[in-house]
């Protein structure tokens, strides 16, 4: 299957309306639930969290630890990392992971950072580059501008069109 993949300044744009349209609160549910796709299109079985922290578990068939994934967007220059969302993160069976959304810029992509390495507090999001980060075993960032492209439209529609449109195209195991 052939994906087409935006450019960053199309990327800029499509994230643009998504955060004009939803709101910073909705737009991070919406990044939430695109990341956790992303995930689901290299074969990994993702867990929502219905309590929200972790906001989803991702884990390999056949594996016994995935990620245990907090996603954050950080639409200006600070971002919050409260105290409970760390430590609960760091709690689970899985490699915790805080996954930050670097928008704007002229380059959006995720930062997988390894949450041991982070303290709760205001960040500067130009600081979080010098945290360590956590592998992912596919480009994340290509995959989420294909899935962004793709899913946009449903995006811009309603929380339900886009559930219901990521969830059509996830594999029956």
């Amino acid at each position: 299957m052939t994906t087409y993949t935006p450019t960053s300044s199309r990327c800029i744009a499509l994230l643009d309306a998504l955060l004009e349209d939803h709101g910073p609160q909705g737009f991070g549910r919406v990044m939430q639930k695109l990341l956790a796709h992303c995930f689901r299109r290299h074969e990994y079985w993702v867990m929502n969290n219905p309590i929200g922290v972790p906001d989803f578990v991702a884990v390999r068939p056949g594996k016994v630890q995935g990620y245990a994934v907090e996603v954050k967007t950080a639409t200006g220059r600070k971002l919050q990392l409260k105290e409970r969302e760390l430590k609960a993160v760091r709690m689970s069976d899985h490699y915790p992971v805080v996954a930050v959304l670097i928008f704007p810029d002229l380059n959006p992509r995720w930062l997988c950072i390894d949450a041991h390495g982070l303290q709760p507090g205001a960040l500067d999001t130009r600081s979080l580059v010098r945290y360590q980060r956590v592998t992912i075993d596919f480009d994340l960032d290509s995959e989420f501008r294909a899935v962004l492209a793709e899913f946009h439209e449903a995006a811009m529609t309603s929380s339900y069109a886009l559930d219901h449109a990521l969830h059509s195209e996830a594999p029956t195991v």
